[in-house]
């Protein structure tokens, strides 16, 4: 077993973003701790880790990419259709756009599922 010091793997957690608050006690203290640990061991941990941290920032990029507001010129374009056939289905209540001040835009989750049949 190698030992490896706890504050490289504080460090290390920062590194991917892991910001937590840490008092100067609490620094003081983590930087005499040791820990034992394997390098097949710390190596596992390691990936698990940023396994999580990819997971994690992907669903924020879904989430983010769903809640994306798209212009009338980019849903036509999607769509293959005229901006009066998204004017007939905003009155018919298919394709409904949202309006900002004098803007027309389209939810991408929207058009999502009228892509996919679920509209």
């Amino acid at each position: 077993m190698q030992a490896v010091e706890f504050q490289s793997l504080v460090l290390f957690s920062r590194l991917l973003g892991n910001r937590g608050t840490y008092n100067c006690e609490k620094m003081r203290y983590m930087e005499k701790t040791v820990l034992m640990i394997s390098e097949e061991e710390l190596t596992e941990k390691m990936q698990k880790i940023v396994a999580d941290v990819f997971v994690k920032a992907k669903r924020e990029v879904e989430a983010q990419n769903a809640d994306m507001l798209l212009s009338t010129h980019k849903v036509s374009e999607i769509l293959d259709v005229d901006k009066s056939t998204l004017w007939r289905w905003a009155k018919a209540g298919y394709l409904v756009p949202i309006k900002i001040w004098t803007k027309t835009r389209y939810r991408k989750s929207d058009i999502e599922k009228l892509l996919s049949g679920r509209g």
